[in-house]
């Protein structure tokens, strides 16, 4: 088993990107009067949702060759009526992590510190939840829900469309010093026989266990406990591997031969 104890990096640093719709003069002609344009971009559109500019294939198209297109705002045909929803973590992080993010509550801004303190009564393992989630983001990796799959988390390199999982986390929250389970807090029971049926599922879908110690300092407690000390966590890493004799040996015997 590999052991790796690190602390949990500061939030990301914000950025702020703005950006206009910018029109280029080569697609409308100075003379718009000799100009035959297309009859969809004649006029912009009250309810228009869309900035349409053309393609660069559109010259191409041997139908509209002699129309010219210019930049106009439509309204979408094809709107997506599928909504973006987000775990608290996914959302704290994106607030206090990333700063793109901003949520309301009766159309007023919820801060930082009243943010995390929401999310602290709503779900109740939120804290080790968020730390671990923080934690492998700065890392690289992409943490989504392991429930398929029996465990806390499952790490994505990149995210779910471009690789497979690579690792089951499950997620401890303990004691600074003595590494006993934090009290008030649902723990999972790492018996031998939970931990071999974990690790058998994990091996059939092609993943490792990974087991997250999020270690919480002496110097904190829950009355105290606010987003200003995220940065004091620990987390240890520790990889979990099924060890066969059989296997080994012959694998041993097989490097002994010159």
């Amino acid at each position: 088993m590999k052991d790796q104890t690190e602390n949990i990096s500061p939030p990301l640093k914000k950025l702020k990107v703005e950006a206009e719709p910018v029109i280029s003069e080569k697609l409308i002609d100075s003379d718009s009067s000799k100009t035959v344009f297309d009859p969809l971009c004649i006029q912009n559109e009250k309810t228009g949702d869309l900035f349409v500019i053309p393609s660069e294939n559109y010259d191409k198209n041997i139908k509209r060759k002699t129309r010219k297109w210019r930049p106009i705002m439509k309204m979408n045909p094809f709107p997506i009526k599928e909504y973006l929803q987000l775990s608290f973590v996914e959302a704290f992080f994106l607030c206090y992590g990333l700063g793109c993010l901003i949520v309301q509550n009766s159309e007023r801004n919820i801060d930082i510190k009243s943010l995390w303190k929401l999310f602290c009564t709503k779900q109740r393992n939120f804290i080790p939840s968020y730390i671990c989630y923080h934690y492998f983001r700065s890392k690289g990796w992409v943490p989504k829900s392991g429930l398929k799959f029996g465990c806390d988390y499952i790490l994505y390199k990149v995210g779910p469309p471009f690789y497979h999982g690579s690792y089951s986390v499950i997620i401890q929250y303990v004691e600074e010093g003595s590494l006993k389970p934090v009290s008030g807090y649902y723990q999972r029971k790492l018996s031998w026989r939970s931990l071999c049926g974990l690790n058998r599922i994990t091996e059939h879908v092609g993943k490792e266990v990974l087991i997250c110690y999020v270690i919480k300092p002496k110097s904190i407690s829950d009355e105290t406990f606010s987003s200003d000390f995220i940065s004091h966590f620990k987390v240890k890493e520790i990889m979990l591997s099924r060890w066969v004799s059989s296997q080994e040996r012959q694998n041993k015997e097989t490097e002994d031969i010159p």
